[in-house]
């Protein structure tokens, strides 16, 4: 049976470290899907059907919460396993992701180690050593890729 990922995140920047860090899933034949919006999460999500959504909660046009909402109200997809990626971080915030049907809540910053492990335990990959992502990610200014950066320099996992 074939797995598939979404990742729904209107910042540009984070959703391409995003792909970069789960790009090991794909390799290992996942589907990774991405989304910059609500609207487009949901086309996708329908089309798709993936097994995991990693969801941004503060978009415009449609919140996160409204997408996960329609994703566990939804027959074909109230299986899907929804988890918030977002800067909101008080305990009402986490107690609304729950409300809205949300599986599991990660604040930013976050660790892209922590991503994978979530990824990997919600897939149940069991990717072996070799197959596994660093996810220590790298952004290259390709004018001068000697000088490599972490992305978001200290990222900590909540």
């Amino acid at each position: 049976m074939d797995k598939n990922l979404l990742v729904v995140e209107d910042d540009q920047k984070i959703l391409l470290l995003l792909k970069r860090v789960l790009r090991c899933f794909e390799k290992n034949g996942v589907g990774l899907f991405l989304a910059k919006n609500g609207t487009e999460a949901l086309l996708i999500a329908k089309r798709v059907k993936p097994d995991l959504v990693f969801l941004d909660i503060a978009m415009h046009e449609v919140s996160g919460l409204d997408v996960c909402k329609q994703i566990k109200g939804d027959p074909e997809l109230n299986n899907t396993k929804v988890v918030f990626i977002t800067g909101k971080d008080s305990d009402d915030d986490k107690e609304e992701g729950k409300k809205a049907g949300g599986d599991d809540y990660i604040t930013k910053p976050f660790s892209p180690d922590y991503i994978i492990e979530k990824a990997d335990e919600i897939l149940l990959m069991c990717l072996d050593e070799h197959s596994k992502c660093s996810g220590l990610t790298y952004l290259f200014d390709d004018s001068e890729p000697d000088n490599a950066q972490p992305a978001f320099g200290n990222i900590r996992a909540y």
